[in-house]
């Protein structure tokens, strides 16, 4: 989302994960993370703006992965034949 009205872009970014277990094919997880909105200049560079895209993006994994039922989830199919897979979606 952007306004034009000042010299500066708002940068808003959400993802939704979910961990599927593929030999039931029942969805065990699914949230949608929402990230702090990120400012930039308008007339920056383009690596500004890459590099901003490229912070969203983490922070957005962050977030899936600090999940304290994402952490349960992963640490109980580490031994094991691993049943389940994350699925990220925009």
């Amino acid at each position: 989302m952007a306004d034009d009205l000042g010299y500066s872009v708002d940068l808003k970014y959400s993802i939704i994960y979910k961990i599927v277990d593929i030999k039931t094919s029942q969805i065990v997880f699914e949230k949608k993370f929402i990230v702090p909105t990120k400012k930039i200049g308008k007339f920056g560079a383009a690596e500004s703006f890459a590099n901003t895209a490229s912070e969203l993006i983490l922070a957005g994994y962050e977030l899936f992965i600090t999940e304290p039922k994402v952490k349960m989830i992963i640490e109980s199919n580490m031994n094991t034949d691993n049943n389940m897979i994350p699925h990220g979606k925009k």
